[in-house]
């Protein structure tokens, strides 16, 4: 069994713009948890849970882009709003497992389900993703609009599926990264950083691969 991950890059495309507004992406955050504490008191799905489900799985897929990734990061509030609405989304879905037997049992198990990965996205895709990226960049000071920022992001994304594949298709893969210095200060500051590291013979091996 065999596992792939990749990412395909369009060299044409242009930067990513400014993207989503973080205050706008906090209050369809916040509507929605109000929405779902409601369902998470009283396991009833009406039209305006359905459609408060539907905005929040929008506003999911809109998170998990990168311009998407840099408004979460840049706002502590809406980090706030979407422990939230994780929160919230995981405790009607519990209401709604323990509603069973219900004459529209059938629509809440389909609901059951969408408030799970709903409750997934937000907590593993959205806001797991911020620490991990901070820490791949080290004691690197990172500006929200640096390009090393989307470029770690990009990096984040393959090793995080790397880690859902199957074990044998997750043991059995390999990761290449190429990374490249803006100046030979930068450069130097690299071969000092692994010198400092006890790095070089494990560099020196890997180098030996690529030649």
């Amino acid at each position: 069994m065999c596992g792939f991950v990749g990412m395909v890059l369009n060299p044409q495309a242009t930067a990513p713009g400014v993207g989503p507004d973080p205050a706008t992406l906090e209050n369809c955050a916040r509507q929605a948890t109000s929405t779902l504490t409601r369902l998470a008191a009283s396991p009833i799905i009406d039209e305006s849970i359905a459609s408060a489900v539907s905005e929040a799985e929008a506003l999911g897929r809109k998170l998990v882009h990168y311009t998407g990734f840099r408004a979460t990061a840049r706002s502590k509030s809406l980090r706030s709003e979407l422990k939230a609405l994780a929160q919230t989304a995981s405790d009607a879905a519990e209401a709604l497992e323990a509603s069973n037997g219900s004459a529209e049992e059938a629509q809440a198990v389909g609901m059951t389900v969408r408030l799970r990965d709903l409750a997934w996205r937000v907590r593993e895709d959205v806001l797991a993703q911020i620490p991990r990226v901070r820490s791949l960049a080290g004691d690197t000071r990172l500006s929200h609009k640096t390009p090393l920022l989307r470029e770690l992001w990009r990096l984040d994304v393959i090793l995080a599926n790397l880690g859902r594949l199957e074990v044998r298709g997750r043991d059995s893969s390999g990761v290449s990264v190429l990374v490249g210095f803006t100046d030979a200060e930068a450069r130097t500051e690299f071969d000092r950083a692994v010198t400092a590291a006890s790095l070089e013979a494990e560099l020196t091996r890997r180098r030996d691969q690529i030649h």
